[in-house]
């Protein structure tokens, strides 16, 4: 047995479905892997090996398939975007050519007779600027950005719970053929999209015992992948050297039947949505994560004075009366830079994180909030150009802490939603938790009556896990020090200004009966982000 697994190292995977493209693809298609690895080939320097092994992996059948069946497909927008996937030219005789050459009904005899003529286009459009005719000077002249024309274009994207793929196959290859294999598995970078960039290795393992149900290669199957039969590298390198300067939107496949396993028990997730807003320190002083309730509590504030009724309860967690809700409403959450060895702890941005399930028109004073913030800021700045989608969040005598909104990927893994939302079975506090309620002296005292106090923060512990839609935990673990590299012992944690709370602040471990989903948001403080846990199988490469 040989598997190939695929990590999505952005967390998303970026590429549109072969016959929709403004639906992502999901999962990736096995058609699509292999057209992947052989842009590799090419790309780095090709070598014998890896042409055998190419050629070896188009005669096998289709493989299993393990991809995580809970994905979250993201909103598609369109872009509007210099066209970069004609011809150097759009001239006529270049369409008319293409056309008659991938014509699905052309004869040996027809596609023969076309082929000279696109040649010969290609030929004269890549000519030297000097010896070309001055429609020739025209039709080069086109394609150049600043000349071309903008079409839509849309980029589908989906972001799936676990962001490993596995492709596994019952043949064992060769020695000769398994050194190709992982000289191609090197040199795979991405996966559909530019952006959706991968790490590939290959191994004589199965998947993992955690990797999703599979899908399995059956005739009768009810569903359609695409997969590639012998001749598929031929059939690739030659479109490619037909046209070498297109994009080509859908590659030779033969079709393979699939059938998926039974689906499996959905995991439990938290009552906060996976789907975060986040915004992004770009400039102004790098704050310790200490400072985390007071920066949440400056966010809050900042959104409910540019909203357009800052009673809003969804923004300020109140009822217009002026009592707090008994329903979950936005959480802000400063996101620190933990768990890696060297972690500092700084905060790094702003996690807006909404309820679960709130459709567009109940996150609209949300969003209303963050233009208008938004919209300000910019009128400050004189008019200058604008870059990105900034906020300033004045923080008193420290200045301005400068917020931009993140549209795409994250650069940073800790502004990433996969890092905070799991699933894992062992999570560990980022920032302490608020107890709900005070236990009594851990320090002072007889023993018992510590002991006592020990237990009634467990009870509140899992009491919070149970509030927030979670399983009560198996194991819960406390303690006044950090449990991931980067964060700081409880009791130095800042309070907001006029806050006369003196519950405690403690640091946990949790361990759940399954892995859960989060955001993973504890306590009476998990609306200002204290009680940030994180899942704690990254410990501590994550």
């Amino acid at each position: 047995m040989v598997s190939l697994r695929i990590e999505l190292l952005t967390g998303r995977y970026v590429a549109s479905c072969f016959n929709d493209r403004d639906r992502p693809e999901w999962p990736p298609h096995p058609a699509r892997v292999f057209s992947a690895l052989v842009a590799a080939h090419h790309e780095a320097d090709p070598t014998p090996a890896q042409r055998e092994a190419l050629r070896w992996l188009e005669a096998r059948p289709a493989p299993r398939l393990h991809a995580s069946p809970d994905a979250s497909p993201r909103s598609v927008h369109t872009h509007y975007v210099p066209v970069n996937d004609k011809a150097l030219s759009d001239a006529a005789t270049v369409q008319t050519a293409w056309a008659k050459v991938l014509a699905p009904d052309a004869t040996d005899e027809q596609r023969n007779a076309a082929e000279p003529r696109l040649r010969t286009a290609y030929d004269k459009a890549m000519a030297p600027l000097a010896t070309l005719t001055k429609k020739s000077k025209e039709d080069v002249a086109h394609v150049l950005p600043a000349s071309r024309t903008r079409q839509p274009r849309t980029f589908p994207s989906i972001t799936p719970a676990d962001p490993v793929v596995w492709l596994s196959w019952d043949d064992q290859p060769p020695p000769e053929i398994r050194t190709g294999l992982d000289a191609l598995a090197r040199a795979l970078v991405r996966l559909g999209h530019s952006s959706s960039l991968v790490a590939a290795r290959w191994t004589d393992q199965p998947p993992s015992s955690d990797a999703a149900p599979p899908w399995v290669p059956d005739p009768k199957g009810s569903q359609s992948l695409r997969w590639v039969g012998p001749g598929q590298l031929d059939a690739l390198e030659a479109l490619h050297a037909a046209a070498p300067a297109a994009e080509q939107r859908v590659m030779p496949y033969v079709v393979a039947r699939y059938r998926t396993t039974p689906a499996a028990i959905p995991l439990p997730h938290s009552c906060f949505s996976s789907r975060f807003i986040v915004l992004r320190q770009v400039e102004g002083p790098r704050l310790p994560i200490v400072a985390t309730e007071v920066v949440a509590d400056a966010v809050r504030r900042a959104l409910m004075s540019h909203a357009a009724d800052p009673t809003a309860p969804l923004l300020s967690g109140h009822h217009p009366s002026g009592h707090a809700l008994e329903h979950d409403h936005l959480a802000v959450v400063p996101l620190p830079f933990v768990g890696r060895p060297h972690a500092t702890g700084a905060l790094l941005g702003i996690a807006l994180v909404p309820p679960a399930g709130l459709d567009l028109d109940q996150l609209r004073p949300l969003h209303a909030a963050i233009s208008q913030w938004e919209s300000d800021t910019q009128a400050r700045a004189h008019g200058s150009p604008a870059r990105g989608l900034r906020s300033e969040l004045r923080l008193g005598s420290l200045g301005a802490f400068i917020l931009e909104r993140t549209i795409d990927i994250a650069p940073l893994r800790n502004l990433r939603e996969p890092t905070w939302t799991g699933p894992a079975e062992i999570w560990a506090s980022a920032t302490p938790v608020v107890l709900d309620r005070h236990p009594g002296s851990f320090h002072e005292g007889r023993a018992s009556r510590r002991a006592r106090a020990a237990t009634r923060a467990r009870d509140t512990i899992i009491a919070a896990c149970q509030r927030i839609g979670l399983p009560k935990p198996v194991e819960v673990e406390l303690s006044p020090a950090p449990l991931l590299p980067g964060s700081e012992p409880a009791a130095r944690f800042l309070r907001r200004n006029g806050t006369a709370d003196r519950r405690p602040l403690l640091h946990v471990r949790l361990t759940f009966p399954r892995p859960v989903l989060g955001p993973v948001l504890l306590g009476a403080g998990r609306y200002r982000g204290l009680g940030l846990l994180r899942p704690f199988q990254d410990h501590p490469h994550g």
